[in-house]
């Protein structure tokens, strides 16, 4: 399916985090192993969930326009536009990092991911770079934060959390080896995170909808008093 991505991206992550913590021992250099893994980790499979959401947005426009289109021609489509999504991405995960420095910034970070999340579409569907798509997912997101916020929270805990509940609880009742709960997690993604492209896909249009309506109706409301 258009998610497999995630699996290798998982694997490759199982591989790494195996020899980064492998005999890693306590203190400082066991932390900063740790540090490192995680960080990997949340690269690789960031990068790789991505370009599915990519993917999945680039396959919607074209099965709307009344084409024929495969999960190869969805990826070429994503790809094309590499430069804006990795640049937006890292641009939200450096804001949303920084935000978690602290935990009193730690609730703007949560509003940071919410205002950047329509930044793939609009990057599919208008053409945008990095910069801009953030600042156009931000100014669609706001006139429709309550939905946004409930129906991407929803898709991302059941997709997101998923994966590492069921790969937890499988190393708890067999004790198979930690990197394992990233493989269980990227074949729960490659499942489930084309569902969560879909919504973002469907909360950018409907937020976009509304958002032209409400300007046209602003212009028209400038233009009647004068004609009267």
């Amino acid at each position: 399916g258009i998610g497999f991505l995630t699996v290798p991206a998982s694997l490759l992550v199982a591989a790494l985090q195996s020899v980064i913590l492998g005999g890693a021992e306590g203190g400082e250099a066991g932390g900063l192993r740790v540090l490192v893994a995680a960080l990997l980790a949340f690269l690789v499979l960031g990068t790789s969930i991505l370009f599915v959401l990519a993917a999945t947005t680039h396959a919607l426009a074209e099965i709307d326009r009344g084409a024929e289109v495969g999960v190869g021609d969805a990826y070429r489509l994503a790809l094309a536009r590499w430069r804006p999504l990795l640049g937006a991405f890292v641009v939200a995960s450096v804001v949303v990092g920084l935000l978690t420095v602290t935990v009193v910034l730690s609730p703007l970070a949560v509003v940071a991911i919410l205002l950047f999340a329509f930044f793939v579409p609009v990057i599919a569907f208008e053409d945008a770079s990095a910069v801009a798509s953030l600042r156009r997912s931000a100014s669609l997101v706001r006139h429709r934060i309550v939905k946004t916020a409930l129906l991407l929270a929803t898709s991302i805990l059941v997709a997101g959390a998923l994966g590492p509940l069921l790969g937890t609880i499988l190393i708890l009742l067999t004790g198979a080896p930690f990197p394992l709960a990233n493989v269980v997690a990227g074949v729960t993604y490659a499942v489930l995170m084309p569902y969560v492209g879909l919504t973002v896909a469907y909360l950018y249009f409907d937020a976009r909808i509304r958002s032209e309506l409400a300007r046209d109706e602003v212009r028209v409301a400038d233009v009647l008093p004068a004609e009267i």
